[in-house]
């Protein structure tokens, strides 16, 4: 029971179960053990739950209904910011406003999200197929934990509504908001951003035609078309590392949000197109970043044509700097990437990516100097101690390797 209440504990703000659905997400989605309890309606969570003590006729049955009882630390009274939510068939906790509002803002995404890293960088060392649970803060945005240590975690950012992941008034602000308060947030070492993948993958599909088809002046167009521009600055500006992991079609502004990371991979499912010529508006705003990309050349047959490259075509072209021959691979290795930017890199890797950002602007002989000045100024951070572990580390590997056998 012990590694129950220790997994709960962390959680204690969260509940897990709402009225008539099951609470057994921790024995039967995290692999704690005992063997998977059978099903047991709960009842409504919004008062006093009763109906909890079932029949039980084993002494397994006996530990599997403390295990759920444990879980009723999570169901609070009516009114609690948190109920069940189901995403890739596997329960989410879900923010729920307090107020009338539903509108994700910047200080809900960060005391939420705060409070879901202080649970998952709990200590679950002896628990060694502990999963955190994801935290879907919105009907179009979800987040899931990748990996942690004790003090910075690495997390996934999937995005998308029930319309082709296009990008309307509502999720541009939702993914504005969030990014805007990522940049802040210390704790979070790196983003892998996902289109929400359900029985048809899609990245992104684009600016929304119907939002598009309700712009009818001049200040209307300027103004959503900022927004997207603001989106993938945003995205550009974060200090962590983002990751565009493409496991679908990535479409007009979805592949402007794609272009704002800093790294691209794709799965075989991923396609690349900029169609907007054939909508009749023109590609703007941060499709400029596809000519550093992939070159001019190659930005003028994409937008011109509005052609669709394929996973290979992309990767050829230097749009995608992995291909993956399926999404689990594709994730795995977005993991081992975040990773490499847990504890002290963290520091590093966000620096070299504001270098590059400099780069973008400066002349190549100012370009060298500030580079100079960031090479310095890390010799009063913790990069030497990393190099010192890094030297002592290969004089580990040789001394093994010469040792006699």
């Amino acid at each position: 029971m012990l590694k129950y209440k220790n997994a709960l504990r962390g959680f204690r703000n969260f509940r897990f179960d709402r009225g008539g659905t099951h609470s057994l997400y921790l024995v039967r989605h995290l692999n704690l053990g005992p063997p998977p309890v059978r099903r047991i309606k709960l009842g409504p969570t919004s008062r006093t739950n009763s109906s909890i003590d079932s029949t039980f006729k084993t002494d397994s049955e006996y530990i599997q209904r403390d295990a759920i009882k444990t879980a009723q630390i999570f169901q609070f009274h009516l009114g609690t910011r948190y109920e069940l939510g189901i995403l890739r068939d596997v329960p989410a906790l879900l923010r729920v406003p307090s107020d009338a509002s539903s509108v994700l803002t910047k200080r809900h995404f960060t005391e939420e999200v705060d409070r879901w890293i202080d649970a998952c960088l709990a200590d679950f060392s002896d628990m060694k197929e502990f999963v955190p649970p994801p935290l879907q803060l919105s009907p179009s945005l979800t987040v899931y934990h990748v990996c942690s240590d004790k003090s910075s975690l690495g997390l996934e950012l999937e995005f998308g509504n029930s319309k082709s992941n296009s990008l309307n008034e509502e999720l541009l602000e939702e993914l504005t908001v969030a990014f805007d308060a990522i940049s802040q947030m210390k704790r979070i070492c790196g983003v892998v951003l996902t289109g929400r993948r359900a029985e048809k993958s899609i990245f992104c599909g684009g600016a929304s035609i119907t939002t598009l088809g309700q712009l009818s002046n001049h200040k209307q167009a300027e103004e959503f078309i900022n927004s997207i521009s603001t989106l993938c600055s945003l995205i550009r500006n974060t200090p962590q590392p983002v990751v565009a992991a493409i496991d679908g079609p990535c479409i007009g502004a979805g592949l402007e949000i794609a272009a704002s990371c800093d790294i691209r991979v794709g799965s075989p499912k991923a396609t690349f197109s900029m169609p907007e010529v054939l909508l009749g508006i023109p590609s703007v705003v941060e499709a400029r970043l596809l000519c550093e990309i992939v070159g001019w050349g190659r930005t003028r047959h994409l937008l011109l044509t509005g052609q669709e490259w394929n996973m290979r075509e992309a990767y050829q072209a230097g749009l995608i700097t992995k291909e993956f021959s399926d999404t689990k691979r594709m994730l795995a290795w977005t993991k081992d990437f975040l990773q490499q930017c847990l504890g002290a890199r963290a520091d590093v890797i966000q620096k070299q990516k504001a270098l590059m950002r400099d780069w973008e602007t400066l002349s190549v002989d100012d370009g060298v100097a500030r580079g100079a000045e960031v090479f310095a100024d890390c010799f009063v951070s913790s990069s030497p101690q990393l190099l010192k572990d890094f030297v002592q580390l290969k004089k580990d590997q040789k001394s093994g390797r010469t040792e006699p056998g």
